[in-house]
């Protein structure tokens, strides 16, 4: 394919240059994890998002422009469109038919039509590489649209350039066309046509398909749906400048400008709907031109980047994890590394979000992370991500931490009711069932007045923050109850005690080493790093000996009291 002939713009000055003012790739998975966190309801008439659903996404997505379309109640806004994309890579499920609610409905209604999350489906494109990640966000753009959703009349939702009317869109030649080839074949000529970051006549690269491929997407002999009509039977132009008032002008295929005013509009709005959509390419337009509806002409140059060359030719590079020393891990890529991002962001939070990606570990998260999951090893995650050794104190940090995990949930305010969890009055109450005969409640006294109100003969107990008061006698319970002594006899008590041994070191480095460990022996230590010194239990003085011993090729250590 010879496309050396498209003509390179050596500058656009005068031009008003566009670049893509949202990043699609982002925003996809903003809302799929918005989608994942809660229960989203679509409206019951128009089966859109509902205002406060778009208004919390546009935030999360952090662009000022995104809630500002909201605000101003666009038709379709940069959040319709995403919802969409979701929709159509199987992410998310609804129901987009609806139902008739009646012999009078004109237009059916959709109640109760929840968004259902596709985790399988997600979860496989998570574990696709960087290139067939991109390859099918790619491959769902370019599938075949309806015969009203297309280039001709469906205008893109970031671009500048006005559709054909969709009158009769789905009778004549319309219903035949491949559009998903002839995406692909544009894709294709631009790969082999174009270097990065060049600017490029867009009228060139018309001109090269009206000569060498004036059929690569209106057949030679088209087939109609409705009897033998004119090639190009669905495309009106409307002159004047406007729609309404403007005369409406049939192109033939008799006009030697044929190709230029239905392809050649078709390429023009085919590089506002995917490479730029994508975030592929800048357009540069002409706002001087003032023509006929739909207009032409007005896109006069494009210029494509290196992401979109790394996509095409499979050439797209996994991201770089760098774990450093203060905790934080930069993320490097061309492309968003939604991968890498969705298995560390239970770990950390976003310091960044610019050129590269910079998340802090957060203590909290990890040991959140590792209670509710034993077999969690965060430690061996960010050496698989990142294909290397972490940093010395963040390994003997995280080891530290993992200690931390192991602790309770204290609830303050709530109650245990035990007895009969069948009874209707208290599922309001009920936080987490425990057991057959145990609950967790929250508002004891309320449930214990409508009990009473039952006359169940409920029993309330509260216990003191130090202690546990008793239960009465004759109360039932599945807890063991303490036999009370008849007797008062002298109690034999056996005091226990702990020695605990500190060393001082004379360097962090040794400190350090003895730190790491002991802790893999989950012997309990405590570090001063103002004085170098280390506390533990005397009873691992063995373990003690044991590290001196593995030392002494390096090291002569003697212990020496102080008195």
């Amino acid at each position: 394919m010879d496309v050396t002939y498209l003509t390179p713009l050596d500058d656009v000055t005068g031009l008003t240059v566009e670049c893509t003012p949202y990043d699609l790739h982002k925003d996809l998975h903003v809302f799929i994890n918005y989608i994942k966190e809660r229960s989203v309801k679509r409206s019951y008439r128009s089966n859109e998002l509902s205002t406060a659903d778009s208004k919390r996404l546009a935030k999360l997505m952090g662009n000022p422009s995104v809630l500002k379309e909201i605000e101003e109640d666009y038709f379709y806004s940069w959040i319709d469109f995403v919802d969409s994309f979701a929709l159509d890579l199987q992410w998310i499920e609804y129901n987009t038919k609806g139902e008739y609610m009646g012999y009078s409905s004109s237009a059916p209604s959709f109640p109760d039509n929840y968004i259902k999350f596709q985790n399988k489906t997600y979860d496989s494109f998570l574990s696709l590489s960087i290139n067939e990640q991109e390859q099918t966000l790619l491959n769902t753009l370019c599938k075949t649209s309806s015969d009203s959703d297309n280039e001709f009349f469906r205008e893109s939702q970031l671009g500048r350039l006005d559709s054909f009317d969709r009158w009769g869109c789905g009778t004549g030649v319309i219903p035949y066309l491949n559009f998903s080839k002839a995406r692909r074949f544009l894709l294709e000529c631009l790969t082999l046509g174009c270097q990065k970051e060049v600017w490029y006549s867009t009228a060139s690269l018309i001109q090269f398909l009206k000569k060498q491929h004036p059929f690569f997407l209106i057949p030679q002999k088209p087939k109609m749906k409705h009897g033998k009509e004119e090639r190009y039977c669905n495309f009106r132009e409307y002159q004047g400048g406007n729609r309404y008032s403007g005369q409406k002008k049939q192109i033939t295929a008799k006009d030697a400008d044929a190709f230029e005013r239905v392809e050649g509009r078709f390429v023009e709005r085919f590089l506002e709907r995917i490479p730029f959509l994508m975030g592929y390419a800048d357009l540069a337009y002409d706002e001087s031109v003032h023509q006929d509806i739909p207009s032409l002409g007005k896109l006069k140059a494009f210029r494509l980047h290196a992401s979109f060359f790394q996509t095409m030719k499979g050439e797209a590079k996994s991201p770089k994890v760098t774990v450093q020393p203060n905790f934080e891990v930069c993320v490097e890529s061309s492309f968003y590394p939604v991968t890498i991002l969705s298995a560390l962001t239970p770990f950390t939070t976003i310091v960044s979000d610019d050129t590269a990606i910079v998340l802090k570990l957060d203590k909290a998260k990890i040991t959140e992370a590792l209670a509710q999951n034993e077999e969690l090893d965060v430690i061996a995650l960010l050496q698989q991500l990142s294909n290397q050794n972490l940093p010395q104190n963040v390994m003997t940090e995280l080891e530290e931490w993992k200690g931390h995990s192991e602790v309770f949930t204290l609830y303050e305010g709530y109650a245990l009711y035990e007895g009969d969890v069948k009874l209707s009055s208290l599922k309001e109450f009920t936080v987490e069932s425990i057991d057959s005969k145990i609950n967790l409640i929250h508002s004891p006294q309320k449930l214990f007045n409508k009990l009473e109100q039952a006359e169940l003969m409920p029993v309330m107990l509260k216990h003191q923050r130090m202690q546990f008061c008793s239960l009465p006698s004759a109360a039932k319970t599945i807890f063991s109850k303490t036999t009370p002594q008849t007797k008062k006899t002298r109690q034999s008590i056996t005091l226990k005690r702990e020695v605990f041994t500190i060393l001082y070191f004379p360097s962090e480095k040794l400190l350090q080493i003895f730190r790491k460990a002991l802790l893999k022996v989950h012997c309990p230590i405590e570090v001063d790093p103002v004085g170098n010194s280390l506390r533990y239990p005397q009873k691992f003085e063995k373990e003690i000996k044991q590290i001196i011993q593995q030392l002494k090729q390096e090291y002569q250590i003697k212990i020496k009291d102080i008195e």
